[in-house]
């Protein structure tokens, strides 16, 4: 199989289904959530936590449903369910007994894991402002837009674990 097709040199592209315009606002939300799944793999290189790496592993494939799930214009194509909304919750409980209850807003600051972290979870909120603004126009998986947020939430959780577990003060925000 090569990697080049020359079937999407006229500004279009594939998705399950049909062909569509590169620009389209279904194909910058599936490209911006790839953009996340990009830092997570990052993050899962540098991780050298067995927990971490497990969880890090269900969310890559968490990624590439999403995808899958933004792709489709088949609601019997979906791969996303509440479960997964459920699984993300869970992760972040768990990760949460770890660090010190949050006080105030905290800065983007602390160890190189913590602002890959943080570089990804800005990146999934500007997925999901996206997916938001495709779902006002076109049929999606609503479960993604769950699902999106929890993960946002996960990996500021995620950047707070790190800063704490190797010694990084948090850097408050006062007004």
């Amino acid at each position: 199989m090569k990697v080049y097709t020359k079937t999407g040199d006229n500004k279009q592209t594939s998705i399950i289904g049909q062909r569509i315009d590169k620009d389209s606002l279904r194909i910058e939300c599936y490209g911006t959530t790839d953009e996340a799944l990009s830092y997570i793999g990052l993050i899962a290189t540098k991780n050298d936590e067995l927990l971490i790496k497990e969880q890090l592993e269900y969310i890559i494939k968490l990624f590439f449903n999403i995808g899958n799930d933004l792709a489709s214009i088949n609601k019997d194509n979906y791969k996303i369910n509440n479960e997964d909304v459920i699984k993300i919750e869970s992760f972040i409980d768990l990760l949460s007994k770890d660090i010190p209850e949050l006080t105030s807003f905290i800065g983007p600051q602390g160890c190189d894991l913590s602002c890959y972290c943080n570089i990804t979870r800005t990146i999934i909120r500007r997925s999901e402002r996206l997916i938001v603004a495709l779902s006002k126009q076109e049929d999606i998986n609503e479960i993604i837009l769950k699902l999106i947020n929890r993960l946002s939430d996960y990996f500021f959780t995620l950047m707070r674990y790190f800063n704490n577990k190797y010694n990084f003060k948090e850097h408050m925000i006062t007004f």
